[in-house]
């Protein structure tokens, strides 16, 4: 595995931790959670991207997916990289990755 290790592994994965205790999701089978956690955490690594893209300039957004496109620990070392050079982008990932927590979170159960 790489040595860097993504900023955002932990907050995800307490976040994953935090909507999987609601109701909705416990009244689910091991199997049916596991899909489903692994769905959202795909949605969340995803709005990582997504935030990370509309801040980037056109030559920024090509050096990412020619990175993307070797693999993800090249991947996930240009983000790092690209996120550093971007102040105030770490907040905004954060801040977009709880509000999507919390409407996971509003899902009620059956």
């Amino acid at each position: 595995m790489n040595q860097e290790q993504n900023p955002f592994d932990e907050f995800i994965t307490s976040l994953l931790e935090e909507i999987m205790e609601k109701p909705a999701f416990q009244e689910m089978s091991e199997d049916e959670k596991e899909r489903v956690r692994n769905k959202i955490q795909e949605h969340l690594q995803k709005q990582i991207l997504d935030t990370l893209m509309q801040r980037l300039e056109e030559g920024q957004k090509q050096e990412l997916s020619e990175a993307l496109e070797q693999g993800s620990e090249v991947a996930e070392a240009k983000i790092t990289q690209l996120s550093a050079s971007l102040p105030g982008l770490m907040d905004d990932i954060e801040e977009n990755l709880r509000e999507e927590a919390e409407l996971f979170k509003a899902i009620k159960g059956s």
